[in-house]
């Protein structure tokens, strides 16, 4: 639960347009998630990560992270 909180914190500093807190709060929810191999959660996160990088015009980063989501949502 803290662990999805800390995402949507991250996208709430997003649409506030605190893109640093954003960044900061959404990686963070990913290492942890992948430190306890929550594919759902990963899922998730990535998602949200290409979000905040799709608001900042960020498309050579986004592709990855979509790719990484897909290839977890295949297993």
């Amino acid at each position: 639960m803290v662990l999805d909180t800390l995402g949507n914190i991250g996208t709430i500093y997003d649409s506030q347009g605190d893109f640093v807190k954003s960044e900061e709060h959404l990686f963070k929810s990913l290492k942890i998630n992948e430190e306890l191999n929550n594919k759902g959660a990963i899922t998730h996160t990535l998602s949200n990560i290409d979000y905040f990088h799709e608001n900042q015009e960020i498309y050579n980063k986004e592709l990855g992270y979509s790719n990484k989501a897909l290839e977890l949502e295949s297993y």
